[in-house]
């Protein structure tokens, strides 16, 4: 529950956090979800016109954004898709990458540190 009070902190709108919780866990254990790149994907999301026009009034409730797989959606503009694209390139690694396509810690292994 600890990854899921830090999704729910950064999810902008706040309602049925009930039915976030039974989609988070259906997530969890049915899909290959990672709670980081989830977290990065909303930081980019909550940014776009979809999220913020008319005062948010767009953004799916959180259960609903789970369900469909919003961590996965392209985002809107080239600077946004730039973000999403700087995840490190190491399997099972959802940092951002500094150099070589790779996050520090990755690039720290890849030359024996």
């Amino acid at each position: 529950m600890k990854d899921f009070e830090r999704f729910w902190a950064i999810y902008p709108k706040k309602l049925s956090k009930l039915d976030a919780i039974k989609a988070w866990g259906q997530m969890k254990k049915e899909h290959n979800f990672d709670t980081d790149k989830a977290i990065a994907v909303i930081g980019i999301q909550s940014k776009t016109k979809g999220w913020t026009k008319e005062g948010g009034q767009y953004i799916p409730h959180a259960g609903s954004w789970l369900r469909a797989g919003g961590w996965e959606n392209v985002v809107e503009t080239v600077k946004e898709t730039v973000a999403v694209s700087r995840i490190c390139r190491t399997e099972g690694c959802n940092n951002i990458w500094t150099s070589n396509y790779l996050c520090a810690g990755c690039l720290k292994k890849s030359r024996g540190y």
